[in-house]
């Protein structure tokens, strides 16, 4: 109620910032300015010595300490993702605060602050491999299930950085970046191997070799494949002996494969991630034969990037970056085309997507005596191919076949000024041009204060867009159930945060944020009442409010601990309601503790989601779900033995379905076991 006050009012947009900024100009003019008694370069430091200053470079693209970056965030290191036995980016990401996902047994859809909109494939959110964009550029979607583009096992840490960050990255940075980043060659150092099984008959293996030389230059080199079998599964919305009594035997299977190459000298890296990702879909969505195991999708997406990154002078940095990058999608849809009572015409539907396309971006940042850095870079995307086509296969009939190529770029220019050894003003802008809508100009700030020993506090503000892609503006299928809308144009938000981030001694962290979210222009799918057809909309505005708190504990012996609690809001400002798939409570508790030595560790983990409305106007009831992983290394050999239940109380619980769907509630799995055993670490 509160955030709704200052925002309609206007407050917090106008005169929060000008006090904000005479606040700045105050410090600035009361006190000189005194650098710090000692600068770091961050840019020396190894990826270990990186996190125990706890510094982050997803958030304005150069290293800084978390503490002081425009923006809220997490991190997870390599020590916590084998505790807790992770094995994708869902699984991360659901144990931090203020994120939750939504399972539809095809894709993995990604939730934050209580926003997760159906028909989303995670385009709101920019998710970045070493840096390196993985969104695509037909759906802008990007895989957080068993399709994750890295292996767990290869990755040093996990940045979450919450907020709009499109005065840096452009589209898709609506409600915050994950930036993945991987390990290096002497990590590995050798060469590594593991195996997995589980239940489901789950079947995971992993080759790495990597090694560093003493010239400087290292290199990494891993594969990764894996198979689920399935399942039975039972769906009471089929339960009818013309459909198996509603049982889909032997559903739910699922193959990916995933690769891992780098090479880095000096500053000059060259890197390349592939993925696949083939999942059988055993929902029926779409009106799709049920009890039927050809209706799958085929995701597979890689990049090839090019990179340096280094100093051309004492107080300027380079970076120039280039990446070539392709997707192709191809679904299989089993139709029953025959009329009522008349035998089944089965006829496959097919619908795939292509795209190509190039990235360059070049940054130059510059150190302006000890208390400004100012850093200003553009980037250019150029869409070599962009394509996407409808059909069925036999007989032959073509519902769309649609071929296109785009360009588009962006600007931006950020300072980060310390006026005050207690106060530092963070501001940033980006302007992008896209050939479908024109222009949009992004702006950022952050005034970050420090009162009092240990303790920092944040007032953020920033606002972002998300361009409409290829698949909303162009997707049909012929008037059979869903139209194109060349007419959209961006999705716009604006968000105020504060944020209170406090060390308690040694050993204890804990962070509270307030934040008010304003989404303009949704681009949402909705039923056309003239043609009941489905279609994206820029639909209105939907306000989300909010707070976070959280406590982070690390203490001697290996102990680890973490609890977080998330309150949000959100409903459209025209009084029609709460958004659907919306929890209004969210609560995370994690626990990594020795068991008789640091060699032999537990990770016990605690998930709380309150409940969720449904399109169909009910409720998919709230859940508690339990996961433990048990950790044993025989050091001397080399040798890690894993083991972990996850849904350990056998929990029933489900996740809202989509409009896809007959299935009010599609129900997640009960409690399931893997074990996996690792050599040469």
């Amino acid at each position: 109620m509160f955030f709704q006050m200052i925002t309609g009012s206007g407050f917090l947009k106008t005169s929060g910032l000008v006090a904000a900024l005479a606040m700045a100009l105050l410090g600035a003019l009361t006190e000189p300015v005194r650098a710090e008694e000692e600068t770091i370069d961050f840019t020396e430091m190894s990826l270990s010595e990186l996190m125990e200053v706890d510094v982050v470079y997803g958030a304005s693209k150069y290293y800084q300490k978390a503490q002081d970056a425009p923006a809220v965030i997490s991190t997870i290191d390599a020590t916590e993702i084998e505790a807790f036995g992770y094995r994708t980016l869902k699984e991360v990401l659901d144990s931090m605060r203020g994120f939750y996902t939504t399972y539809d047994r095809n894709y993995q859809y990604l939730g934050v602050r209580g926003f997760g909109r159906p028909g989303d494939y995670n385009s709101r959110i920019l998710i970045l491999v070493d840096g390196n964009r993985t969104n695509e550029n037909i759906y802008d979607s990007s895989l957080i299930g068993s399709g994750t583009p890295i292996d767990l096992d290869l990755v040093e840490r996990i940045e979450v950085i919450r907020g709009p960050s499109s005065s840096i990255y452009g589209t898709s940075a609506i409600f915050g970046i994950i930036n993945v980043v991987t390990k290096h060659g002497h990590q590995i150092d050798g060469v590594e191997a593991e195996v997995e099984v589980g239940s489901f008959g789950t079947k995971e293996g992993r080759l790495s070799l990597g090694a560093a030389s003493d010239s400087g230059m290292e290199w990494l080199l891993s594969g990764t494949i894996g198979r689920r079998d399935g399942q039975d599964l039972y769906f009471a919305e089929f339960d009818d002996p013309a459909t198996n009594n509603g049982i889909f035997a032997d559903g739910d299977q699922v193959d990916w494969q995933s690769l891992l190459g780098k090479v880095s000298y000096k500053g000059f890296h060259l890197e390349t991630v592939m993925q696949w990702y083939d999942k059988k879909v055993p929902t029926a969505p779409w009106g799709t034969v049920f009890n039927n195991n050809i209706t799958e999708t085929m995701d597979n997406q890689g990049y090839v990037s090019a990179s340096y990154e280094g100093s051309v002078s004492d107080r300027v940095d380079l970076l120039a970056k280039v990446s070539y990058n392709f997707y192709d999608y191809e679904g299989s849809w089993i139709y029953d085309y025959a009329d009522v009572g008349d035998p089944p015409d089965l006829v496959t539907s097919m619908d795939d997507s292509h795209g190509k396309w190039l990235n360059t971006e070049v940054q130059l940042s510059r150190q302006w005596r000890e208390n400004l850095k100012v850093s200003g870079g553009v980037e250019l995307r150029e869409n070599f191919q962009q394509d996407q086509a409808v059909w069925d296969a036999d007989p032959f009939w073509s519902y769309l076949d649609d071929e296109r190529d785009s360009s588009n770029w962006g600007a931006y220019l950020q300072g980060n000024w310390m006026l005050h050894q207690k106060l530092t003003l963070d501001v940033g802008v980006r302007h992008d041009e896209y050939p479908t809508f024109g222009g949009t100009t992004n702006p950022r700030v952050a005034l970050v204060t420090r009162p009092a020993q240990g303790s920092v506090v944040k007032f953020l503000y920033g606002s972002a867009f998300r361009a409409p892609n290829l698949y909303e503006l162009y997707y049909h299928d012929n008037g059979a159930s869903t139209k194109a809308n060349l007419a959209l144009f961006p999705e716009t938000i604006e968000t105020f945060e504060v944020a209170w981030d406090q060390q308690i001694g040694e050993d204890l962290h804990t962070v509270v944020s307030v934040f008010s979210n304003q989404i303009s222009d949704l681009i949402d799918q909705a039923e056309d009442p003239a043609d009941a057809l489905l279609q994206y909309t820029n639909s209105g505005q939907v306000n989300a409010q909010g707070f976070e708190m959280e406590v982070n504990g690390r203490h001697e012996g290996g102990w680890r601990h973490r609890l977080s609690y998330s309150y949000q809001y959100s409903d459209y400002e025209d009084g029609s309601g709460i958004l659907t798939n919306s929890p209004r409570h969210l609560a995370k508790f994690n626990l990594m503790a020795p068991l008789q030595s640091a060699d032999f560790r537990a990770g016990l983990e605690m998930q709380y989601s309150s409940r969720r409305l449904t399109y169909m106007g009910d409720y998919a009831d709230g859940f508690l779900l339990t996961n433990l992983t048990l950790t044993k290394d025989f050091v001397r050999a080399g040798v890690k033995i894993q083991g972990g239940v996850r849904n350990l109380f056998d929990e029933d619980y489900g996740h809202p379905g989509g409009v896809e769907h007959a299935q009010n509630v599609l129900w997640q799995d009960g409690r399931s076991f893997r074990l996996s055993v690792a050599i040469g670490r």
